[in-house]
């Protein structure tokens, strides 16, 4: 597999570094967003109001549309928004349903809770194929990040012309469940679901999750970037309602078959892509990433390099990580998209 060290980077696309991120925040970054990000929203399945961004600028003539993962809002893309936008593109972020600004589908809206995964991939089809009006841009391409890449998986699979390209970062296609295997943890959360549904009990958070907390730097398993880390914890201190804990019994269930089908199906996919793999990650396993390529490869339309690009020492957020892993991420999905 490529192996990225991040001995040394080259910041040919001039994106924001950590070193400027507080005078750049206040001086540019913030007035950007205020300026050009135009919330909007739609009803989604079961009638769940789904919000999202646009940021949008009249000369642009590519887009990318971003999937993000579990627990993002996307006003935390305000950084990554406003590296793109220096390169000439229009940027779409949307709410997935359950977390940041969007509906919740349980009392509690600190819980992670979704019926069907498919509801997710129904939401992101609506979005991108009627709410958006992508047809204008000569260019149109998709950065995913973690859930969201199962999302786009399953999405692209029945929508293979949409996207010029797509880049996964950190795709959840095996998650981390700790001691339990899948078979084991789908027989756990199988056995909740019914036990709640007999007693006509609203879904309960799975075994070891919780509400949201405000887990300090040296705890968390996201980044190694404080400066960053800082700026996400800060920003959902600031909007409490985006706030979100561990997930439910049904969402545990119904991702786990969600990434089961995609691997199995990974060869339905023939928009090109790229796979960005976080060596140091606690989230997700690369057994399932490592797969998927391979089932690509298997079925004649391998992914960028035939496997996972390996960022060397990175945590689960590549897009929010130290400038020695972003840096190098980002560069391999500009290059990517901008190949002729």
């Amino acid at each position: 597999m490529t192996q990225q060290n991040n001995v040394a980077y080259n910041n040919k696309y001039q994106l924001t570094l950590e070193s400027e991120l507080p005078e750049k925040y206040a001086s540019h970054i913030g007035p950007f967003w205020r300026q050009f990000s135009r919330p909007d929203e739609f009803i989604g399945v079961d009638g769940v109001r789904i919000c999202y961004t646009r940021i949008c600028r009249p000369e642009h003539t590519r887009a990318i549309v971003i999937s993000p993962g579990r627990i993002e809002s996307y006003i935390k893309y305000q950084e990554l928004s406003y590296d793109l936008a220096q390169q000439g593109f229009d940027v779409y972020i949307i709410d997935h349903r359950g977390q940041g600004l969007s509906g919740r589908m349980t009392d509690n809206p600190q819980q992670g809770h979704v019926a069907q995964f498919s509801d997710y991939v129904t939401d992101f089809a609506y979005w991108v194929d009627q709410a958006l009006s992508l047809d204008r841009y000569h260019h149109t391409y998709l950065i995913a990040h973690s859930m969201g890449c199962a999302i786009a998986a399953l999405y692209l699979m029945d929508h293979p012309q949409r996207f010029e390209r797509a880049a996964f970062c950190s795709p959840m296609f095996d998650i981390n469940l700790g001691p339990f295997s899948a078979k084991m943890a789908l027989s756990i959360t199988n056995a909740a679901i019914r036990s709640n549904a007999m007693m006509r009990r609203a879904p309960q958070f799975a075994p070891g999750q919780g509400g949201y907390q405000n887990t300090p730097f040296e705890e968390n398993e996201l980044t190694q970037s404080s400066v960053r880390y800082h700026f996400f914890r800060q920003i959902y201190q600031a909007h409490p309602e985006v706030q979100l804990g561990g997930v439910t019994h049904q969402w545990l269930n119904q991702a786990i078959l969600a990434t089961e089908y995609i691997i199995q199906h990974a060869a339905n996919i023939t928009t090109p892509l790229i796979i960005l793999q976080a060596s140091a990650d606690a989230i997700v396993n690369p057994e399932g990433q490592n797969q998927f390529c391979a089932n690509l490869l298997q079925a004649g339309r391998p992914c960028f390099d035939e496997e996972p690009i390996i960022i060397g020492h990175a945590k689960h957020e590549l897009l929010v990580e130290r400038d020695k892993y972003r840096v190098p991420s980002i560069n391999w999905i500009l290059d990517f998209f901008l190949l002729n």
